[in-house]
């Protein structure tokens, strides 16, 4: 494999460790609701989640994003981890989020909503730069009319109204909510995941998911698709949005590194392809935040490197 800069190479990624923020919003908000110590970040790997890349439509301030939509990642991952939850859903705002506080008066369990809009979450400095961006969030009932949040975004037991709680659900322009409004309720974990399950697990995932996306159009074609979008947009609509998705990617691609250094042999060639991915990410970031249109070669790079991930491991 070719590469377009060898300085990467210089870096040990068998003993390099990624001490950074995963984006993992959902995973955050089931593990906050349980009292059992579960790794987040291997939760999150086992959702399926951090592999695979699809475009979405500008319509909805979106660009890159996973391919697997982590509102079903979730439900799959906490089958696998024997944790009880109970999901309610609704197209309508009023009826379920009039079920939400009467479930916030009877239950002891945590209860978690989402998919909903981030850039209506006020309490987020700059909240609109995440306007239809899908996240999760844990509510607990504090008061005859108050409840607190524990989100991701490092906001530990905010309080808010049930008035404000209201006005900040919103589902418009989330991709993953399909028009449907959802909260869980989550109980502790009945079971737990040998290593082994784990590994056997978590690969299969990759592997599918990397392979789900390419053959339904997305994969590798992604990047070329949201190097047009923003080609054909102007720069202040998307920047932001862009590089948002570009941190989060090359944290995930960061997180692929830790399993693989951590679970599995004789994976070199994979991380290989993941490491020009995350250097090349790296790249365009820089270029994004000095407010200039990425090369269109990056984008090129990525995609031919996304397909090499579909069969690395059989190399």
């Amino acid at each position: 494999m070719q590469t377009d800069s060898t300085k990467w190479k210089k870096v040990d990624w068998k003993r390099l460790r990624y001490y950074g923020k995963y984006t993992a919003c959902g995973t955050f908000a089931v593990l906050c609701t349980m009292k059992t110590k579960i790794s987040p970040e291997i939760f999150e790997l086992t959702t399926g989640v951090p592999f695979g890349i699809r475009c979405v439509n500008m319509k909805s301030q979106r660009l890159l994003t996973t391919f697997r939509d982590p509102n079903i990642g979730l439900d799959t991952a906490m089958l696998d981890w024997g944790i009880p939850y109970e999901k309610v859903e609704s197209s309508s705002k009023r009826k379920i989020f009039e079920k939400l506080c009467w479930d916030m008066e009877q239950e002891e369990r945590g209860i978690i909503i989402g998919p909903l809009n981030m850039g209506k979450l006020f309490y987020i400095p700059l909240c609109t730069v995440y306007e239809g961006v899908d996240h999760y969030i844990m509510v607990r009932k504090t008061g005859k009319e108050e409840v607190v949040l524990t989100d991701s975004e490092g906001y530990v037991a905010v309080p808010v109204t049930l008035k404000q709680l209201y006005k900040m659900w919103d589902i418009q322009g989330v991709y993953e909510a399909k028009g449907r409004y959802r909260y869980r309720i989550i109980s502790e974990p009945e079971k737990k995941l040998l290593d082994e399950q784990i590994a056997v697990c978590v690969t299969k995932r990759m592997f599918d998911n990397i392979r789900d996306a390419e053959e339904c159009g997305q994969g590798s074609k992604a990047f070329m698709e949201a190097y047009r979008i923003m080609q054909e947009n102007n720069i202040s609509r998307w920047r932001l949005c862009i590089l948002h998705e570009v941190v989060h990617l090359r944290q995930r691609k960061h997180l692929t590194v830790t399993f693989i250094n951590d679970y599995l042999e004789q994976t070199d060639n994979i991380i290989e392809v993941l490491a020009e991915q995350i250097f090349i990410l790296s790249k365009i970031q820089r270029e994004l935040e000095e407010e200039m249109m990425p090369e269109i070669e990056h984008f090129q790079n990525l995609g031919n490197l996304e397909k090499l991930l579909m069969n690395a491991d059989r190399k």
